[in-house]
């Protein structure tokens, strides 16, 4: 509404948030390949944690948008300040012990299923996907299957 009233960022009303977050959790079996992140990007710095193996990459997209270099350990208080964004931003979701503890965000090695905008039957519905989820669960290979 602000837009079409022709308000700007400084009207109260109008703003709406800081960042973006992005998110990608999933597994592929047949080609083994892991897809855990969650990121946020605030139109310049975009900062994403690596949750199957725990690390970090933060990339100034103004002057990379390739996202060929990572700052993450040249820039530490920048990836500080949006590593505790993302744990904020999980702990007022309520996600839980497998995404954050004492302000430490969680390795995942497997599919976790998250999206307050996503239908709850969605995965369930997807009959390959469940079948890795399990088999990866199980720790059941896949060509043995």
């Amino acid at each position: 509404m602000c837009i079409l009233k022709n308000h700007t960022d400084s009207d109260d009303e109008c703003h709406w948030r800081d960042y973006i977050d992005l998110e990608l959790s999933y597994y592929a079996g047949l080609n083994k390949t892991r897809q855990n992140w969650n990121a946020i990007y605030d139109g310049q710095y975009k900062y994403i944690f690596f949750a199957y193996d725990g690390s970090e990459a933060l990339f100034d997209l103004n002057k990379d948008p390739g996202e060929r270099d990572n700052l993450a350990k040249s820039l530490p208080s920048v990836t500080t300040l949006f590593r505790d964004q993302l744990i904020n931003k999980f702990i007022n979701e309520g996600r839980g012990k497998e995404w954050v503890i004492g302000r430490k965000l969680q390795l995942r090695k497997k599919v976790i299923k998250y999206s307050p905008n996503m239908p709850q039957n969605s995965l369930e519905n997807n009959e390959e996907a469940i079948q890795y989820y399990i088999y990866e669960e199980e720790g059941v290979e896949e060509d043995k299957v």
